[in-house]
C-alpha cells in the first residue's frame, strides 16, 4: 500500500505550504488544481498533505467541513496516490470538495471502491470509478456501489462454500474477462430476465436506473485501457 508519509514520499510528491486567502473571493466549488503540482511526466504529481494541512486548505478555500469528516476523508483518499493516475485521483479529490456539506462528501467517499478492489481487480476498480463519478446524485452513486459490492461479495461467499478460494482467478490467462466480471454478467442476465417479465407493466424509476447504471458499468469496463491506468514511474529517481 502506498504510504502517505510526506517525508518518505518527498522524491515523488511535491509539498506546498498554504497561506490564508480569506480576504480573497473563492469559489464554492474548489478544484484540486489549486493545490496540485502536475507536470507532463506525472513524476511530481498529487500532493501528499498532513491532516492539518488539509484542514487549512478547506478553511482557506471556503469549503464547509463543520464535522471535520471531509478533511479525514481527503486524508484517507491519499492512499490512492501513486496507485492511480493523476487524472483519476484529481477527479476523486474534486468530487469530495464539490459536495455541499460533509454528509454528502462522506457519502461520495463511500461510493468509491476501496483499495482492496484496486489491488485485486484494477480494471473493475476503474470501471466503477468512471461509473459513479458520472452520477450527479450522490445518494444514487452510494446505493449503486453498495449494491455492486453485495453482488460480488455474495458470489465470493458462494465460491468459498463450494470449496473454491475466495480469490479464485479465471481458469485461463487468455480470458478477456476476470472472475468478478463473469459473476456480474451472470447476475445481470438473471436480473434482466426478471425485468423483461415485468416490462409489460412498465419499468419504475429504480428499474430504469438499474439498467442505465449497469449498462454504463459494462461499457466503462470494456473501455478501460489497462496500459494507461497506472501512474508513470521515473525509474531514474
Amino acid at each position: 500500500m502506498q504510504g502517505i508519509n510526506n517525508q518518505s514520499s518527498s522524491n515523488i510528491f511535491m509539498k506546498t505550504n498554504y497561506t490564508s486567502n480569506k480576504d480573497t473571493a473563492v469559489s464554492e466549488k474548489a478544484n484540486v488544481s489549486d493545490v496540485q503540482n502536475t507536470n507532463s511526466s506525472n513524476t511530481e504529481s498529487s500532493i501528499v498533505m498532513s491532516l492539518e494541512e488539509i484542514q487549512k486548505y478547506l478553511e482557506d478555500s471556503g469549503i464547509e467541513d463543520d464535522t471535520g469528516t471531509r478533511a479525514k476523508d481527503l486524508y484517507s483518499l491519499q492512499e490512492f496516490i501513486g496507485k492511480v493516475d493523476d487524472e483519476t485521483y484529481t477527479r476523486m479529490f474534486d468530487a469530495l470538495n464539490v459536495e455541499k456539506n460533509t454528509s454528502y462528501a462522506s457519502m461520495r467517499y463511500s461510493s468509491f471502491p476501496n483499495s482492496d478492489m484496486l489491488d485485486e481487480n484494477p480494471r473493475m476498480f476503474h470501471a466503477i470509478i468512471e461509473t459513479t463519478l458520472a452520477m450527479e446524485d450522490t445518494t444514487h452513486a452510494l446505493i449503486f456501489t453498495l449494491d455492486l459490492k453485495a453482488v460480488l461479495s455474495n458470489q465470493r461467499q458462494d465460491n468459498t462454500s463450494m470449496g473454491k478460494s475466495a480469490s479464485s482467478k479465471p481458469p485461463s490467462l487468455d480470458l478477456d474477462v476476470d472472475f468478478d466480471m463473469m459473476t456480474l454478467m451472470g447476475f445481470l442476465k438473471k436480473k434482466m430476465e426478471e425485468l423483461e417479465e415485468s416490462a409489460k407493466d412498465g419499468l419504475d424509476i429504480s428499474e430504469k436506473n438499474f439498467i442505465n447504471d449497469y449498462t454504463a458499468l459494462l461499457e466503462n469496463y470494456k473501455n478501460v485501457d489497462m496500459s494507461t491506468i497506472y501512474p508513470a514511474v521515473n525509474l531514474s529517481i
